[in-house]
């Protein structure tokens, strides 16, 4: 962790952000790329939001930081001993709520232990708020090379955004909270989320731990790391 450096990028609304920060994203190893926007309320409520928002951001970056000192300092095997519980943990926790598993299912499961919000400018474009969630979240988004908040806002929500407007924006602080807790509960919603792909894109992150737990009890040394990277970054976002 001697070498981490924290690269900000900024910019006005279509000067290349997301461009640049992808590339870099994909083409340094190791690289977590956290999206924040700031917000029109000016109001006491929209500074809580905006103090909560680094503070649980700080706090995301200490566990990580634990994570990969685990996967640097390490041997495999003990390090592969974190890895199989919280992975473990994680598929558990989603297959003991329901005796029949779907796709629905699976992605109410992780968005209800995740609890994740996006919030929107008007341009629909940045977010600001990091939910805090388990620790083993960390741990799946190390084996599926995935940033489950981060990669929740790069779907194309505004070919919807006439009906995201009318369901989601709060006119007070000027901006769409996307809750994703309550997305799964509204039926319309819920139908764009299928056809944004989001439910397939929270399911295949369930399939590829279950590739990495059957990885790691045919073999204890295995490497794991980011095993669904390529798969569902092909998939979703190419």
């Amino acid at each position: 962790m001697a070498n981490s450096k924290i690269i900000i990028v900024e910019g006005a609304q279509g000067a290349g952000k997301t461009t640049i920060t992808d590339y870099i994203r994909h083409a340094i190893p190791y690289t977590n790329l956290y999206r924040l926007s700031g917000t029109a309320d000016s109001t006491p409520t929209g500074r809580a939001k905006s103090e909560k928002m680094y503070i649980d951001l700080v706090d995301y970056i200490e566990k990580l930081q634990n994570i990969f000192y685990l996967y640097s300092e390490i041997d495999r095997k003990n390090f592969n001993y974190y890895i199989f519980g919280a992975i473990n943990y994680f598929i558990n926790e989603i297959e003991s709520k329901y005796d029949k598993l779907g796709k629905m299912k699976v992605a109410r499961a992780i968005v209800n232990m995740s609890e994740v919000e996006l919030f929107f400018n008007i341009a629909f474009e940045g977010l600001g708020n990091i939910s805090k969630r388990p620790l083993y979240l960390e741990f799946v988004e190390f084996v599926t090379g995935t940033e489950l908040f981060g990669d929740l806002a790069r779907f194309d929500y505004g070919i919807y955004q006439k009906v995201l407007y009318q369901k989601c924006y709060n006119k007070e602080n000027d901006e769409y909270d996307l809750d994703f807790v309550e997305i799964v509960k509204d039926k319309e919603l819920r139908k764009i989320g299928d056809k944004l792909k989001i439910w397939d894109y929270l399911y295949d992150i369930y399939w590829q731990c279950k590739k990495a737990i059957n990885i790691l009890i045919d073999n204890k040394n295995a490497d794991v790391f980011n095993i669904g990277k390529k798969y569902i970054e092909d998939k979703y976002f190419k």
